[in-house]
């Protein structure tokens, strides 16, 4: 009786070894009997799969310590771009570096307007970066991305959820990389660097000024807040640039990537490799491939992207060629046409100019120049030796000058009202000759009104705007108007 029950229970132990191994195993594993051949338990874990799980143990304390090292280089940059560009002083071309760092800044600036900027050489080797990692730029010195970083996780904290959306960051970058290509870039405002440049001067403006160049930055904080994520991942123009990029880089890898799968799998399907292989065939896209697959694969959307973006940029072109009348610029500004679509709405210009007559206008420009800088001659001019606001501007919307070119950045010319004007009423007044700092206004005599009248030299007058100020009438006798005799109103 007892051989019997012995030799049940040896046999229920040859039936069930798994189980006794499986309890026992950390305790004594050689005292009991092999497996079956073939014999799988789903409570033990293939040898090979344990030592994958102790390799992706061991290699998630560097990748812990690279997170790490990531956002420690972006709060120094939130840091150091803050200090750049909110710093009151002498050193303005730093804060056109600033904000030209973005690659697609200065690609679009190139496209639209043949200039190289001063910060194309750093763009070029973040550029570079990004082609060889994975948005580089985003993940490494980004101070934006930082920003709503800390906004995402203030909406995590609150129980808020990022939703599904689809990435279009790369089709808004291609888009305006095509308008570009037809003289007008689109949305050169939803740069990075540019929202976070606006972020920083509407914190130092009047509280008007304050409210125009808060909005959009505001906006998209509050976007990240209540959709954490968002923004950064699935909507920024600069982080779907820099994924095209990375996809040009890395398109023949994964084509030979994609051609070795291919055989192999035939190898599979013709037994070729049989025994040499797992039985549980290895899935040959993963999750994370479909999610961040290359936007080069799909030529259509590309197609329409790129499409898209060359029509919305001829029409720009077009409307803003026929419209009339165009506003007053800052010196140095580039044709109207072109103006709106490289401008990126930073505020750096307004925000330097000494004598506060830049202003960002909402609409009178049409839709297309929202938020663009307009010159109002109310109490200051334009001096003669000033040229900040063509030392900051990163995207060459408002070119360099120098101060001895002064006089060719022209802004507009004066009108003159002999119904308003003091020496129509045979009345003695010098004020616009004494305050013109270039010479360019005389007296003379007219013979078919028997008055004085003033006088103004187009060689001479960029339309500074200093006899507007010193006109003692009101309504003012002498206006600055868009147009200049020796460039007329539409510069095409």
């Amino acid at each position: 009786m007892k051989d019997q029950e012995s030799h049940e229970g040896s046999r229920i132990s040859l039936r069930t070894p798994s189980i006794e191994m499986t309890s026992q195993q950390m305790l004594n594993s050689s005292s009991y009997p092999e497996p079956e051949a073939g014999y799988s338990s789903p409570n033990t874990l293939p040898t090979n799969a344990v030592s994958q799980i102790a390799s992706d143990g061991n290699r998630s304390e560097p990748i812990r310590e690279r997170n790490l090292l990531q956002r420690f280089c972006r709060i120094l940059s939130v840091a150091g771009f803050a200090l750049i560009l909110g710093w009151v002083g002498t050193f303005y071309e730093l804060k056109r570096l600033a904000v030209g760092l973005s690659p697609w800044v200065s690609l679009s600036s190139f496209l639209a307007g043949s200039v190289v900027l001063e910060s194309a050489w750093a763009a070029l080797t973040l550029g570079l970066a990004a082609t060889l990692r994975r948005r580089f730029f985003c993940r490494w010195i980004c101070p934006t991305g930082q920003c709503l970083d800390w906004a995402g996780s203030f909406g995590k904290r609150l129980g808020l959820k990022g939703v599904p959306f689809p990435k279009i960051g790369w089709g808004i970058a291609l888009a305006t990389l095509a308008g570009a290509l037809l003289g007008y870039p689109l949305m050169l405002w939803l740069d990075p660097l540019a929202l976070f440049a606006a972020g920083v001067q509407a914190v130092r403006l009047n509280p008007a000024n304050t409210v125009v160049y808060g909005l959009l930055p505001l906006s998209i904080i509050l976007i990240t807040v209540v959709f954490p994520g968002l923004w950064c991942t699935r909507l920024c123009p600069l982080g779907g640039f820099q994924e095209t990029l990375y996809s040009i880089g890395h398109l023949e890898c994964r084509s030979s990537g994609t051609r070795e799968q291919a055989k192999e799998q035939a190898a599979r399907s013709a037994g070729m490799v049989a025994g040499q292989i797992e039985k549980t065939p290895r899935r040959i896209d993963s999750k994370q491939d479909s999610e961040d697959e290359s936007v080069l694969r799909s030529s259509r959307r590309v197609a329409i992207a790129s499409a898209g973006g060359a029509i919305l940029g001829w029409f720009a072109v077009c409307h803003t060629t026929s419209s009339k009348p165009r506003l007053l610029r800052p010196p140095g500004a580039v044709e109207e046409s072109v103006f709106t679509g490289l401008c990126v709405r930073c505020g750096q210009c307004v925000e330097s100019c000494p004598e506060s007559i830049l202003f960002p206008q909402p609409l009178e420009s049409g839709w297309l120049g929202w938020f663009t800088p307009v010159v109002h001659f109310e109490e200051g001019y334009c001096r003669e030796g000033c040229t900040r606001c063509t030392e900051v501007c990163p995207s060459r919307a408002i070119g360099r000058v120098k101060p001895a070119e002064k006089v060719q950045a022209i802004i507009g010319f004066p009108q003159v009202d002999m119904g308003v004007c003091l020496l129509g009423e045979e009345a003695e007044c010098w004020a616009c000759v004494r305050a013109c700092p270039y010479s360019a206004i005389r007296y003379e005599f007219s013979e078919e009104t028997y008055t004085t009248i003033p006088v103004i030299d187009p060689r001479r007058c960029p339309g500074c705007g200093a006899c507007q100020v010193a006109c003692p009438t009101k309504p003012k006798a002498i206006v600055v108007a868009p147009g200049h005799p020796l460039r007329p109103v539409s510069r095409t």
